[in-house]
């Protein structure tokens, strides 16, 4: 099992045109996010424009999560999804996209047929299992902190944190208050 924990100090943050991103993650590690040549990208986002134009990335899948407003999403011309607080929403990146209202996301980025399967997911239980039903698995603290048992260690993390755990076994996943909130990404290659 490998367990990496990484924190604001590893994360690099510039402008977009609705905002600023933080990327948290990128893999191959020493790809570039402005040529689009990753397999994958974790990354934060502030929607900060009431009106957003999304950036469209080719040969790309997204899946995007609202922390803490609700926004509506238009791709194209005609299909708006009213996205929730939590709520993940699966779309093409070469889609063109329109926000309306203003939040921190979440934004996985994937490299379209590279992956099998992946899903983002919150979970609000104050302890909740975490099983080992994927190659690869990201936690995002957004509040508070948890604590997260593995076989192999003990470990917290904190706001603001990401735990990368990969060829993990299963775990128990526990907050530590009411407020704390954590999202979850497992990726099968």
């Amino acid at each position: 099992m490998s367990v990496k924990v990484f924190s604001e100090k590893d994360y690099i943050t510039t402008e977009w045109n609705g905002g600023k991103t933080t990327q948290m993650y990128i893999s191959p590690k020493n790809e570039n996010y402005g040529e689009r040549n990753f397999k994958l990208r974790l990354s934060s986002a502030t929607i900060a424009t009431p009106i957003s134009k999304f950036t469209e990335f080719n040969n790309m899948d997204r899946i995007l999560m609202t922390l803490d407003n609700k926004i509506e999403l238009e791709h194209g011309e005609h299909k708006k999804i009213m996205l929730n607080p939590f709520e993940p929403h699966y779309f093409a990146g070469d889609n063109k996209t329109i926000s309306r209202g203003c939040c921190v996301d979440f934004n996985v980025m994937l490299q379209r047929n590279s992956y099998t399967k992946a899903e983002l997911f919150h979970n609000g239980a104050g302890q909740f299992d975490l099983y080992a039903d994927a190659d690869d698995c990201f936690l995002y603290v957004y509040e508070g902190s948890y604590k997260v048992i593995t076989k192999n260690g003990n470990y917290s993390l904190d706001a603001s944190q990401l735990m990368h755990l990969g060829d993990f076994s299963a775990g128990k996943i526990i907050r530590s208050n009411i407020h704390s909130k954590m999202v979850v990404c497992k990726i099968n290659w």
